[in-house]
């Protein structure tokens, strides 16, 4: 896989807002179902690791002042997930969908913007999608944290 093809898996990745790990399905309806569940959560369990420190390298490089809040809000992230995965499929699904369309509108401009910063290593606007991407990151958990709240 190309450096640009990881870079759009880690941005996807990182900041989608529940690891596919969660929301896969597991079906003993159809093979294909269950081949294509075992991929996912295969490349989530060993590439996601790979992803959050590569993102955490660009950061490092390009937005030194922001690593610290990065690190804090993936932190926060990983805890979230943990917390969702005490529930079942069905209800961390229910949950997701509490997260604003606002969310998933802004996030996929964000993700076309740095892919194309990234792909044309255009360093101020890395810098500023690197700004962007923590803001969508802490929006999610702050809308998550309130989607959990309500439901305990």
């Amino acid at each position: 896989m190309s450096i640009l093809g990881l870079v759009v898996l880690s941005l996807h990745m990182i900041t989608t807002p529940v690891s596919a790990d969660i929301l896969v399905e597991d079906s003993e309806e159809s093979v294909q179902e269950g081949v294509t569940s075992q991929c996912v959560d295969y490349h989530v369990k060993t590439l996601q690791p790979h992803l959050i420190y590569y993102l955490e390298l660009v950061v490092e490089k390009h937005r030194p002042d922001l690593l610290e809040e990065w690190r804090e809000i993936n932190s926060e992230r990983e805890a979230i997930n943990k917390k969702l995965k005490e529930y079942s499929k069905e209800k961390q699904k229910d949950l997701c969908e509490n997260i604003s369309e606002d969310w998933y509108d802004k996030h996929a401009i964000v993700q076309e913007h740095f892919l194309t910063a990234v792909t044309e290593r255009e360093a101020e606007q890395i810098k500023i999608n690197i700004q962007h991407i923590l803001t969508l990151k802490k929006n999610w958990n702050a809308e998550m944290k309130e989607v959990i709240k309500g439901e305990n």
